[in-house]
């Protein structure tokens, strides 16, 4: 009787190698690039900001766009205080 035959370790690997690639490719599309997508929106989002914006605050405070400097700082009125922000804490446009 004839011993089972074994594939070689290069056998081996041929037939996993197209495994991984499509669990690599299938990451990508799953996580990567939506994470991508989300971080390039909202680097726009913040770049965009003009006095009298309504935005949403990483903190939860609504608040009104009162000066974008050049270093990237914004001030913000909330309910007659101004504070000074940095455009990253910005989350979100508020419309109406």
């Amino acid at each position: 009787m004839a011993a089972p035959v074994q594939p070689s370790l290069a056998e081996s690997l041929g037939q996993m190698v197209p495994l991984f690639l499509v669990f690599g490719a299938a990451m990508w599309f799953l996580s990567i690039r939506p994470a991508m997508k989300r971080q390039k929106e909202q680097e726009s989002l913040q770049k965009s900001l003009q006095k009298g914006d309504k935005v949403l605050v990483q903190a939860g405070f609504y608040a009104v766009v009162d000066e974008v400097k050049e270093n990237g700082n914004v001030f913000l009125v909330f309910g007659g205080s101004r504070v000074e922000f940095q455009r990253q804490a910005i989350v979100s446009k508020v419309e109406g």
